[in-house]
């Protein structure tokens, strides 16, 4: 693993002792097949990085920092609000606040190191954009939106019976395996591609968006399910609700996935 970082960074040196025994420390399952299954170079520089070396910061600095505005465009796309996010996304990563370590050196090598500098990234520009503008991104309540046509019956459905259909939400998501709640995590909290997610857990696209649909069904269901066993109500009025939550399912993942 040293030998791939250096030859991913020829110009970074980590004592090779410590970064032994922080591999040790990450390494929770059978050692061979975890530590073949750690993308190396990366886990090599962020270790490098956690340590406070100047070449391992600058060598970030040029591979990774300058992504950053390309991975918030989307939630800010104002000039001085990404360099604000920018400036905070680095200070988290490579310093550190309020006393807390520099976040890369948690970073455990599972996934690509770009896509764990994504996921800060995103993560951070959110918290900016609800700070300063906290009307921007009202999506993390799955009731009280608006519905898109103004039914009358479903705003009726939704004051009725918001209560139940939260409860029976946020239930089922509690209950989606690790794996399916980490790629929901990923691809709507964090805004990665399929592409980006399929790297992370080294798999195809295809097997991704399996998930992705597989982990929308099972919400689905289970939903109906909970809703059926509580409300007691006609079937009409279960179509509706169940129509409704299939169309705001996506936007209450930032809140119960956060």
């Amino acid at each position: 693993m040293v030998d791939e970082g250096r030859a991913a960074w020829p110009d970074v040196v980590v004592d090779e002792i410590a970064f032994a025994r922080h591999l040790a420390a990450g390494v929770t399952a059978a050692p061979r097949p975890a530590l073949r299954a750690l993308h190396a170079a990366d886990l090599y520089l962020a270790f490098a990085c956690a340590s406070g070396a100047a070449v391992a910061i600058r060598t970030f600095e040029r591979a990774f920092t300058a992504k950053i505005d390309g991975y918030i465009a989307r939630v800010t796309p104002a000039a001085l609000a990404r360099d604000e996010v920018r400036q905070k996304v680095r200070e988290a990563l490579l310093v550190g606040r309020g006393g807390r370590p520099p976040s890369i050196a948690s970073y455990t090598g599972r996934g690509p190191l770009g896509a764990f500098v994504r996921v800060t990234a995103v993560r951070a520009a959110l918290r900016f954009v609800r700070r300063t503008r906290p009307d921007a991104l009202d999506v993390d309540e799955l009731i009280g939106l608006r519905s898109p046509d103004n039914d009358p019956e479903l705003e009726l459905l939704k004051r009725r019976y918001a209560p139940q259909l939260r409860e029976a939400l946020v239930c089922t998501l509690a209950a989606l395996t690790a794996d399916e709640r980490n790629v929901l995590r990923l691809h709507y909290l964090d805004g990665l591609t399929l592409d980006e997610v399929a790297a992370t857990y080294r798999i195809g696209r295809a097997t991704v968006a399996r998930w992705l649909a597989r982990a929308r069904e099972k919400i689905l269901a289970e939903t109906r399910s909970r809703l059926k066993a509580q409300l007691g109500v006609h079937e009409l009025e279960l179509d509706s609700l169940m129509n409704l939550t299939a169309s705001r399912v996506p936007l209450s993942f930032r809140r119960h996935l956060a």
